[in-house]
């Protein structure tokens, strides 16, 4: 991202401090995500593709999955959750369509 400071008539909205802990969890747990996903990659750039009898299918590795997911052997909450609404305002451009459209 870029370090360059905002110009002053473009003032950004700042976040509540538990919004900006969610933003933060989801962007560890992204490059976290990446990090393990580049070195399966690299796996394969230095050693090859596995040998096809040592490959699990897909479809096994999926329904082992959701049969110990968390999530389908945990019961819905009956009350509110303590989901964390986030807004983000994209910067607007301040030119009529036509100037739009001659960019």
């Amino acid at each position: 991202m870029s370090e360059q400071p905002v110009p002053a008539d473009h003032v950004r909205q700042q976040l509540e401090p538990a919004a900006a802990d969610a933003v933060r969890a989801y962007a560890a747990r992204t490059r976290e995500n990446a990090d393990q996903f580049a070195a399966v990659l690299e796996e394969i750039a230095d050693h090859g593709l596995p040998v096809v009898e040592d490959r699990t299918p897909w479809e096994e590795l999926r329904e082992a999955h959701l049969a110990g997911s968390p999530r389908s052997a945990r019961p819905l909450p009956d009350g509110p959750t303590t989901a964390v609404p986030v807004t983000i305002t994209l910067p607007v451009s301040r030119c009529s369509p036509a100037e739009a459209d001659a960019r």
